[in-house]
């Protein structure tokens, strides 16, 4: 079964780990996103699952969510919390490992060069 837990850590760093065991701790807030019902060589499997990791995303970064907040004008609260929005689908993408939803999610959000490298060479 192709599953993902996404999960945040108390010093704002997130990561998505495959598996049915996230490795976190119990207060860290987590996610399971599964994926075994998509086609991720298809324009419409790769759509769905990027839909369902930036829903997964919101959930876990909540906390930082400027807009529930006394801090919602703040520059940098915006920042930390596209930041942990941004490092949690990351972290999905690299996990995953499939060049077509790496290409996908690439065309929706900059991706690290490293990562976009390695997976679309092997396509």
């Amino acid at each position: 079964m192709k599953t993902l837990i996404i999960a945040a850590t108390a010093a704002l760093s997130f990561s998505i780990l495959s598996g049915a065991h996230a490795g976190a701790t119990d207060d860290t807030p987590s996610l399971v996103v599964r994926f075994a019902d998509l086609d991720l060589d298809r324009a419409a499997g790769s759509e769905t699952l990027y839909k369902r990791l930036s829903v997964a995303a919101r959930v876990v970064c909540r906390d930082l969510d400027p807009r529930d907040s006394a801090f919602s004008g703040v520059k940098s609260a915006k920042m930390q919390y596209q930041g942990c929005m941004d490092k949690a689908i990351i972290g999905a993408v690299a996990k995953i490992n499939r060049p077509a939803f790496t290409s996908y999610v690439s065309s929706k959000m900059t991706l690290p060069a490293t990562l976009t490298n390695v997976q679309l060479a092997a396509k």
